[in-house]
C-alpha cells in the first residue's frame, strides 16, 4: 500500500507499506481526516499522538500516515501531491479534522 509517511521535524516521504495500518500502529491508531483542496484523505497517527482542544487538532506527535479516505493506498500521483504539499510548509493543522 502506497502511503505518505511523516515524522515530526522531518520531510514526509512516499513509502510502500507492506503491513496493514493496524499493524503499523500496533492496533492503537487514531483516524483523522485531512483535506487538500476538495479531496479528503485519512490521516492516521498513534492514539496518544494527537492533542485536541475544543474538537480542533492542536498538536501532533510521532509518525503520521496519510492514505485514501477509505484507508487504501494512494496512487503515485496522489502520494507525490500530498508529499509535496506537506514538504513545502503548506501543511496546517487546521486542515485536519476529527473523524
Amino acid at each position: 500500500m502506497r502511503i505518505v509517511e511523516m515524522f515530526p521535524r522531518e520531510e514526509s516521504t512516499v513509502t510502500f507499506l507492506e503491513t496493514d495500518l493496524q499493524s503499523y500502529f500496533q492496533g492503537e491508531e487514531k483516524i483523522l481526516q485531512f483535506s487538500l483542496g476538495d479531496k479528503k484523505y485519512s490521516f492516521l497517527c498513534h492514539q496518544d499522538g494527537v492533542q485536541t482542544r475544543n474538537s480542533e487538532v492542536k498538536a501532533l506527535y510521532g509518525p503520521v500516515v496519510v492514505c485514501s479516505e477509505q484507508l487504501q493506498g494512494l496512487s503515485e500521483e496522489e502520494a507525490n501531491l500530498v508529499m509535496r504539499y506537506m514538504n513545502n510548509n503548506e501543511f496546517e493543522l487546521s486542515n485536519i479534522t476529527l473523524h
